[in-house]
């Protein structure tokens, strides 16, 4: 299998997700992850005090605060550059209090002010992947005896989208090879993981509903134009076309979160809907049209939150359209 998709459409998240399910392993509690969410929390709160700074942001200095936000500021900007390093290697000798750095980044995550530009670093993609996620869980990481849940695990993407990523899945007698293709550019991932896996049985494509927003730095396109473009050249691919392509939507708990306050028909002045429901339908059929008059297999599912049922939905659908062409092959007659 391969799996393609945007940057932080959920690839990753996906891989965890379907490897879990398969091999029946449980990630809830792995200590592995604890410093490393720390580390990213933090740098993601250095990024927004510096982008506040860059944007010559006000703040509000009469909040009922035990310390001032410019205080808390200076917690989190002293804080070290090596913290990953300090929080492996030091131990419970660390050069500073958790309880402060939770106390520091709460008071700052509570400021409208500051959750009003996260949400425009957000749209920049400024920020780790579900940085909010994690700010709102500040009071439960910073503490002595966190220690990361399955929640946490899974929203947590671990280093760059630089090289290829995989799984081994082992069912019965079966094994498959689940890769997760890195993006370069639309249309480059699919070749560069054909080249150096070969045609696979399998193509999952992961679209996120909410990238209907995310503009491409330098460009006057949206990551979605850019999934659309990739996912077309997925499709006219001449070495897929006995492989089963299967769309995975995913992102619906941000995609109404965002509708909220960036209407979908701003970016996109063709949709003519109200609901979230109409607007899900609406990005759903840009990529279905795709594959009109197309001759490939191909499903698609939505992968709604629910993790664990959800992925084993995706798994059973995949196996009973790969049952179903192993009764009708291609060329076969009858």
């Amino acid at each position: 299998m391969l799996i393609l998709g945007a940057p932080r459409a959920g690839k990753s998240t996906l891989l965890k997700r379907i490897h879990d399910a398969v091999n029946q392993q449980d990630i809830t509690g792995s200590e592995y992850y604890r410093e490393r969410v720390i580390n990213d929390v933090v740098h993601s709160m250095k990024a927004i005090i510096k982008a506040r700074e860059a944007e010559e942001l006000a703040m509000p200095s009469d909040l009922p605060h035990s310390i001032s936000l410019a205080d808390a500021e200076l917690t989190i900007m002293k804080l070290p550059a090596n913290l990953l390093h300090v929080l492996i290697h030091w131990g419970a000798s660390l050069p500073f209090k958790m309880e402060d750095v939770s106390r520091a980044i709460c008071i700052l995550w509570n400021t409208p002010a500051i959750r009003r530009l996260v949400r425009r670093l957000e749209a920049r993609r400024s920020l780790m992947p579900n940085a909010t996620y994690f700010l709102d869980a500040a009071d439960r990481i910073f503490t002595s005896d966190y220690i990361p849940t399955g929640e946490d695990i899974l929203r947590y993407q671990q280093g760059s989208e630089s090289g290829l990523c995989g799984s081994i899945l082992k069912s019965g007698s079966a094994t498959c090879h689940l890769i997760e293709v890195p993006w370069k550019h639309p249309g480059r991932s699919l070749v560069h993981g054909l080249h150096r896996y070969g045609t696979p049985e399998v193509v999952l494509f992961v679209a996120a509903l909410s990238d209907y927003n995310q503009e491409v730095y330098e460009s006057n396109m949206t990551v979605m134009d850019e999934s659309l473009a990739s996912f077309e050249a997925t499709v006219n691919s001449r070495r897929l076309t006995n492989a089963l392509i299967v769309l995975v939507f995913s992102k619906y708990e941000k995609f109404e979160e965002e509708l909220s306050y960036l209407p979908l028909e701003y970016w996109i002045p063709a949709y003519q809907g109200h609901t979230f429901e109409e607007a899900s339908r609406f990005i759903e059929k840009q990529y279905v049209d795709l594959v009109e008059g197309k001759d490939c297999p191909f499903i698609t599912y939505h992968l709604r939150p629910g993790q664990g049922a959800s992925t084993l939905g995706l798994i059973d659908a995949i196996k009973v359209k790969i049952a179903e062409r192993w009764q009708n092959p291609p060329g076969s007659i009858g």
